[in-house]
């Protein structure tokens, strides 16, 4: 029925000459359990939008199957099949829409009760500027909306509580600081109604490794030496995780208390100078095996030259462990014809 009253539209498109224009919106929300139509991931322009938008893209009973961490992505070839426009007959303007399934209603409360400030003050009807942002910042850092928080000065509070209710929302992060810079534009129709750059400090909740006792500068950092727990921390900072300290040397000294980060740590010294080495040399299918000296201390993932034991000539590796390096050469085949 919906496919036949596109039909009828289309027909009344092309005797008016009006064209059918969709632009689809770099985002969208959904309640569980709903379908996904034309409507919620795309502006429509043209003689009677409504029974377009009443099409449907992806059913309920479908949507479980596609969503990652609470989204999933709507494509401009499924739009326009499910609208069963050919592309001489319409205008299509964009390539995907993320679209995010919204918590039941008794989940959500609690997660704007984390939200901090964000959640307080006066909202307008429906969606606002700060839903979108939020969503956003959720893609961009693939966490949950319970796992983000921001801040924000009071300056931003109208631009970020504006309602969007019909109109398409562009959110770009411009940058990555304490206080990252967003822009925001919001077009209705063919204009511009609203386009600020607000800043806000984001923070996300990570397990992270926590110190238990000072752990000094350049000494191995051992399992009893810090604990993980769940904290907020910047959204611009990088914890380091367990792979990562297993093994490493604290790059700086570390005092109970404190986030141990990537910059932290570092990869222990697995090869001294003058040590023998066994390194394995890559060309192309061929793998061939020499014992080598080194010529530097080493950490592993580190290039350092070595030296033959035979005398040959020096040439540099890099380190994959203790006494082991791995050298990859590409065979110059012109030199064989």
């Amino acid at each position: 029925m919906i496919r036949l009253l596109l039909l009828i539209v289309l027909t009344a498109a092309s005797a008016s000459g009006e064209p059918i224009v969709l632009t689809l919106r770099s985002t969208a929300r959904v309640m569980p359990g709903q379908d996904v139509r034309i409507g919620d991931v795309a502006v429509i322009k043209g003689p009677t939008p409504e029974q377009i938008a009443d099409a449907i893209v992806i059913d309920a009973e479908h949507i479980e199957a596609r969503i990652r961490r609470r989204w999933l992505s709507v494509s401009a070839i499924e739009v326009m099949e499910a609208a069963g426009l050919g592309r001489a007959e319409m205008l299509l303007r964009g390539s995907t829409c993320s679209v995010r399934v919204l918590k039941p209603a008794s989940e959500a409360v609690g997660a704007d009760g984390r939200s901090g400030t964000l959640a307080q003050g006066g909202h307008a009807a429906g969606p606002v500027v700060l839903d979108h942002v939020k969503d956003r910042l959720c893609q961009e850092f693939g966490v949950d909306a319970a796992d983000l928080r921001v801040r924000f000065e009071e300056r931003y509070a109208e631009t970020l509580h504006a309602s969007t209710l019909g109109c398409l929302v562009e959110v770009h992060p411009t940058g990555r600081s304490r206080e990252m810079p967003i822009s925001v534009t919001l077009y209705r129709d063919e204009s511009i109604v609203l386009s600020e750059t607000v800043r806000m400090e984001v923070e996300i909740r990570r397990s992270v490794a926590v110190v238990d006792r000072l752990i000094e500068r350049r000494a191995m950092i051992g399992p009893d030496q810090y604990h993980f727990e769940d904290r907020w921390v910047p959204a611009t900072e990088s914890p380091a995780t367990e792979s990562q300290i297993e093994g490493a040397t604290a790059r700086t000294t570390l005092k109970p208390g404190k986030v141990i980060r990537m910059q932290d740590v570092e990869s222990p010294i697995v090869v001294r100078r003058g040590d023998l080495v066994a390194v394995r040399v890559i060309s192309g299918s061929i793998v061939a095996r020499i014992t080598a000296r080194a010529l530097a201390d080493g950490r592993d993932g580190e290039r350092v030259q070595f030296e033959p034991i035979n005398g040959t000539s020096r040439f540099y590796a890099t380190m994959n462990g203790p006494g082991r390096a791995v050298l990859t050469t590409t065979l110059d085949r012109s030199k064989e014809r």
